[in-house]
């Protein structure tokens, strides 16, 4: 839904550009483009940080679930740097 209602508003933005709307009116379509960008993109990246985690359910201390600590860490910043998260904070993420 938010795909589409950005893609409108880039539409809509080409065809008053292509009529030669005032400048005002485009000013507005310029800034309510903007938002459906943020909104749509905000969108697309928790998506990807949903997908991240498995929703698994492990028995606290176990290797499974320090297995699964370490690959969200490594994921979320990278081999070259892990991410500073306590495996607490972690638990609340996944629940």
């Amino acid at each position: 839904m938010l795909k589409d209602v950005f893609q409108n508003r880039a539409d809509r933005l080409q065809k008053l550009i292509g009529l030669n709307a005032p400048p005002i009116i485009l000013e507005n379509e310029v800034n309510l483009l903007t938002e459906a960008s943020r909104k749509y993109f905000h969108s697309v990246r928790e998506q990807e940080q949903d997908s991240q985690t498995n929703g698994d359910v492990f028995e606290v201390d176990s290797d499974d679930e320090h297995y699964a600590f370490l690959d969200y860490c490594i994921r979320s910043k990278g081999m070259s740097q892990v991410n500073r998260i306590s495996i607490e904070d972690w638990r609340k993420l996944e629940n």
